[in-house]
Formats: C-alpha cells, structure tokens, sequence
C-alpha cells in the first residue's frame, strides 16, 4: 500500500484521471463523486463511493421518548455530529414534540466542549473552521428562514479552535437549505408532523441517505407492548 501526503485536490485529480488505477473509492458529498468520475473517465474504472447523507430519524407519538432522545443527542453530538449515518432531519409527532423537545434540551445541557484528554469533556471540535462556518451558515439560514433556535448557534470566532455548540433548533421546514443538504455538525434539526404516512414520503423525498432510522412502539398478539428501534442502512454507491 502507498499513502500520498498533499493537496487533496491536486492529488485527487491526478489519480483519478490517470489510466493506471481500476478502481477508485470514495468517501465523500455526491459533489465530489460526481467529479471523480468525470476526472475518471479517461479509462474503464471501477468505483466504490459512499456518498451524502440526509438521514431522517422518525420520532413517532408511542416511541420510548428518553430512549429516541438518547440516540439523537449521542449520534448528533458524539464525535461533533461528524458521522456518516448521524440524524439530519428528525421528524417528531407533534402529539410528544414537547416531551421529547425537553428531553433533547435536557441532555444537550450536559454536553461539555472542549479539547483536554484529562477533563471531563464529551465534545471536541468540528474538523476545521471552514466547516464550522458551513455548519454556521445552515443554522443561521434557518432562523432566519423562521426556525426557533433553542440552544446554541453562537460561537466565538476569537477562540483557539474550531468549536461549534452543540445545537437544537425546531420548526424546522422542506424549504430551508439545513433540511435538503446533510450538515455533518452538532446541530439537531427538528420538523414537526401530525400524518404517519406523510411523514415516511417526506423522509424519503432526498437524493441521499445512509441509514434511515425510526422509533415507536409495536403491539404483539398477546397487547403485550413491545419497544422497537429500526435503522436500515443503505450505502450510497456509484
């Protein structure tokens, strides 16, 4: 195996447009696959891309509320919100959006930003100040756009680091650019709905989407309640 250190960009274009690789991978925006493949087509490649993702995690009124509030706020905050599959539209009933609102504010609270391996700190930074101001530029899109922020959304440009608060906004609507485009940061962004099966055409209605996920209660034949957390995880390929 060789590892080439350098320009991401000026690295990438060579290889790809080179007539020596078979195959080319990718974890990256549609943007960028869409470009490798340009840049590839100077031969027959094979690819492998993971690509985007706008994952819509669907809070229904019977879910387990502390559990869905768990899951959203450790995959939106662990890691700065920076994984792959992490919730980017969370659609709550509105029958618990309150409940649930709550009990995302609750745990957002606790969250502790910094950067020491000796301090209790359950937060770093984003990976640059550049997708800091994109996360940055989403957020503030939407307030504007008539989102409520909750929590967060404020930094200090003057501090050492790209730190980014964890963040909660809700009101969240299709027309905003936060609900089409995947945000890759702490920030959780909650839309409302009152249709069961309107809810799972709108979750659906995206060009991306790794994993989309969902919690509610099922009913077994004996009316015995049963909890139930689905995720099914679909690789974006090219």
């Amino acid at each position: 195996m060789n590892v080439i250190a350098g320009d991401d960009n000026e690295i990438g274009n060579h290889l790809s447009s080179s007539t020596i690789p078979a195959m080319l991978t990718l974890i990256g925006s549609i943007a960028t696959g869409v470009k490798i493949m340009q840049a590839g087509a100077t031969s027959i490649k094979r690819y492998s891309m993971e690509l985007g993702g706008n994952t819509p995690f669907i809070v229904y009124k019977d879910a387990d509320l502390d559990l869905a509030a768990d899951i959203v706020t450790a995959l939106k905050f662990g890691n700065s919100g920076q994984i792959c599959v992490a919730p980017n539209r969370v659609f709550v009933d509105t029958a618990v959006k309150d409940d649930f609102v709550q009990k995302v504010l609750e745990r957002t609270d606790q969250v502790k930003v910094g950067f020491d391996k000796n301090a209790d700190i359950t937060m770093g930074p984003v990976i640059d100040k550049g997708s800091r101001a994109r996360i940055h530029e989403l957020v503030d899109n939407a307030i504007q756009s008539g989102a409520t922020l909750l929590r967060g959304g404020e930094f200090d440009s003057k501090l050492t680091g790209s730190f980014y608060p964890p963040t909660v906004i809700c009101d969240v609507t299709k027309e905003m650019t936060i609900y089409q485009e995947e945000i890759f940061g702490p920030v959780i962004s909650i839309i409302d709905f009152d249709c069961e099966h309107s809810v799972v055409e709108e979750a659906n209605r995206t060009d991306t989407g790794l994993a989309p996920m969902s919690l509610r209660q099922m009913r077994r034949r004996h009316n015995a309640r049963q909890k139930h957390w689905s995720s099914v995880r679909c690789k974006s390929m090219a």
